[in-house]
């Protein structure tokens, strides 16, 4: 299965965005953790920093999705004038 056919499948979001950053997250929790959950001070910076991280992510997969709404719709668009244009040969043709 493409990957385009895949995120089709999962709302438009692509797996290949979706996995990297699951990784980069998980892995920036783990280190983070095992070091910083000491002193509150850095659980508060590190509250902060997924928050932050997490916001990035939705506005990134939101725009993503735009994106590929308005590629879409040029390719319908396009479709729709090629089908015009090829009904108008035919009918001159014939």
């Amino acid at each position: 299965m493409t990957d385009k056919k895949q995120a089709e499948e999962n709302g438009g979001i692509n797996p290949i965005v979706a996995a990297v950053t699951g990784v980069a997250i998980g892995a920036g929790i783990a280190a983070a953790g095992v070091v910083a959950f000491k002193d509150k001070k850095n659980r508060e910076k590190i509250k902060d920093m997924l928050t932050n991280a997490k916001d990035q992510t939705n506005e990134y997969i939101s725009n993503m999705q735009k994106t590929e709404k308005k590629k879409t719709a040029k390719v319908k668009d396009k479709l729709t004038d090629d089908k015009t244009k090829i009904k108008k040969v035919l009918a001159n043709s014939a």
